[in-house]
């Protein structure tokens, strides 16, 4: 299967050694690629989870909202619009 990786070996004088040289730098450049693409699919599908709408449960006896970073307000200043404690 063609990937367009190119490797160089020229270390040694002996043809075969450069050869099993080459073709080891080859699997593992390969494996790091495949390695990468499967993080990537991974963190993209994770970031993937945190976008689009968010939903708030308000139950009476806990009338707060709260970001990802600890700021709290009131849910009743919240449906209200003021929001500016949150944004801050």
């Amino acid at each position: 299967m063609p990937t367009g990786t190119v490797v160089v070996a020229e270390e040694d004088r002996s043809q075969h050694r450069n050869r099993a040289v080459a073709w080891q730098r080859l699997h593992d450049t390969l494996v790091t690629a495949a390695r990468q693409r499967q993080a990537s699919a991974i963190n993209r599908e994770r970031a993937s989870a945190f976008t689009g709408p968010r939903a708030f449960t308000w139950t009476a006896w806990r009338d707060q909202v709260k970001t990802g970073d600890g700021k709290t307000t009131s849910m009743r200043e919240a449906l209200r619009g003021r929001l500016a404690p949150l944004v801050r």
